[in-house]
């Protein structure tokens, strides 16, 4: 991959991490805010059962998940920054397919178009995406560790030779 290809996905890794920081406070910020309901009760932050559909204003990078209570989303959210973080922490050269993928994980499993967001980062990387997310993804989440080096393109495997 092209130097200046790499060098434009960091860049856009690393505001992208900027951006699920903000994120991550502002729902962790409405996970403790109590909810008033329609008739004017008062619910405890802890029975609230927030979404991010409740998060104001709306955030582009969560477009496919309003419907997801807000502790779970939270979780993908840190899955994901923690993912691109590490991918940055080091010099390796990364797969810019496994960038997407992990970006994908912040939207709908089930979607039949890419987000934006993974769109552009295939753009700026010059990866070509398969036909469509679930592709890309096989159905499969992020798993629960992140571990060192799963950024960086695959080989091909060589055949022993007699």
């Amino acid at each position: 991959m092209a130097a200046e290809q790499q060098a434009n996905m960091r860049r856009a890794m690393l505001a992208t991490s900027a951006s699920l920081a903000r994120l991550l406070e502002r729902m962790h910020n409405l996970s403790h805010r109590a909810r008033e309901s329609p008739s004017g009760i008062i619910i405890r932050a802890e029975d609230a059962n927030w979404t991010v559909g409740d998060l104001e204003p709306k955030s582009p990078l969560l477009a496919g998940l309003q419907n997801i209570k807000l502790s779970p989303a939270t979780s993908r959210v840190l899955q994901v920054h923690v993912r691109l973080l590490s991918a940055l922490a080091s010099d390796d050269e990364m797969d810019p397919l496994w960038v997407c993928r992990v970006l994908l994980a912040l939207g709908d499993d089930y979607a039949h178009d890419y987000p934006p967001a993974v769109a552009r980062m295939a753009e700026l990387a010059g990866a070509k995406l398969p036909a469509n997310p679930r592709d890309l993804h096989h159905g499969l989440g992020l798993r629960e560790f992140t571990f060192p080096g799963e950024w960086r393109p695959s080989t091909p495997k060589k055949l022993n030779s007699p």
